[in-house]
């Protein structure tokens, strides 16, 4: 089997036989490059065109875009085969928004967020973005999508909340006093939420009180730990 015969048969079984395209106006994803680099994936269905938005300054954004335009065209036709004949017709193409591009080694995950905030606040026109991407925008901005995360999410007594592990897998490094901490304010203050209630938490750092019944105790907190973290951040190069 040859590798792009094998890219075939991988893609077939993945054709979303229950979805039919021409329900929708448009397809909003995210790509990630090498692992270690986030761009935006945006198709519109109106014009025909896939936009992948990319960040970095030093990109080749029609490139990519076209390129991106072909694979979605090639994945149509693998569909046809099975009956399914949504946006087959189209003649996609690639094209280029203009947004703001990242000033550092780290935001690019940040970036793309904002991007597709401002295609979702936009659609179905397209978005003119303006947002601030310097040090000072981003650290924002980390926050807020920290705090909107939280408002929206239940946290399980030392448990991780995206996989429900209570442990690390492997080798990893056990949790962190820092990040111990983190968990305790982000628990109370969703129980504060919950339960309308002023509530406390300790640090086990220097063994002060918190209120965390109102945002701004959590944003000082987060605030704090972005500077905190900021250099281990770059160090690591971190794509959010």
């Amino acid at each position: 089997m040859t590798a792009k015969s094998g890219v075939r048969a991988t893609t077939r079984r993945h054709t979303l036989p229950k979805v039919n395209f021409d329900n929708f106006d448009g397809i909003l994803s995210f790509v990630h490059v090498n692992k270690n680099h986030w761009n935006m994936l945006y198709i519109h269905a109106k014009s025909g065109t896939v936009y992948q938005m990319d960040p970095s300054p030093a990109s080749s954004e029609l490139e990519d875009s076209t390129h991106a335009a072909q694979r979605l065209q090639e994945y149509l036709k693998i569909r046809k085969h099975q009956g399914k004949t949504d946006w087959v017709d189209v003649k996609w193409k690639g094209g280029v928004m203009p947004h703001p591009v990242q000033m550092d080694g780290c935001s690019c995950g940040v970036i793309v967020v904002e991007m597709a905030r401002a295609v979702m606040e936009a659609f179905p026109e397209f978005p003119k973005m303006n947002f601030s991407t310097k040090r000072r925008a981003m650290e924002e901005a980390r926050r807020d999508m920290a705090l909107q995360v939280l408002e929206s999410s239940v946290f399980d007594e030392e448990t991780c909340s995206m996989c429900g592990a209570d442990k690390p897998p492997g080798q990893a490094p056990p949790v962190t006093d820092w990040q111990k901490t983190m968990i305790r304010m982000i628990q109370d203050l969703h129980r504060s939420i919950q339960g309308g209630q002023r509530m406390s938490t300790t640090s086990r750092h220097n063994a002060a009180y918190s209120p965390l019944g109102d945002k701004l105790a959590l944003e000082e907190a987060l605030e704090g730990d972005l500077a905190s973290q900021r250099d281990l951040r770059h160090e690591l190069g971190s794509c959010f």
